[in-house]
């Protein structure tokens, strides 16, 4: 009686795999699909393929978060770099021969560092 069973559940997903005409809504997004379109499954290796696929997502989504952490590090270093540099430029330009007025004369007031004279 149980293999009648499990038979009688295969067959089902089997038939239902070939019914274009039967449609279903998702419960999350509500957005209508065929279930032929969907993977239907049954029994324990259902359980452990979808868990399979869930734990390899979250590990794509893993590596990917920590591609984009290093990329939005290494963005971060280049800009503080830059902002140092534009520092240094500031307080070295009024030394640099081609400046036309006396060092002491320029004075730096606060963010954004301009130089006013």
């Amino acid at each position: 009686m149980l293999a009648m069973t499990l038979v009688s559940k295969i067959a089902l997903i089997d038939y239902l795999k070939t019914q274009p005409e039967i449609y279903c809504e998702c419960p999350f997004c509500n957005e209508l699909f065929r279930l032929n379109e969907a993977r239907l499954t049954f029994g324990k290796k259902a359980k452990k393929d979808l868990l399979n696929r869930l734990l390899n997502r979250l590990r794509e989504l893993k590596l990917d978060f920590e591609r984009r952490l290093q990329e939005e590090r290494e963005d971060a270093r280049k800009r503080s770099r830059a902002v140092s540099k534009g520092l240094m430029l500031e307080n070295i330009c009024p030394y640099l021969p081609t400046f036309k007025h006396h060092p002491r004369d320029a004075r730096f007031l606060g963010d954004p560092r301009l130089c006013h004279f």
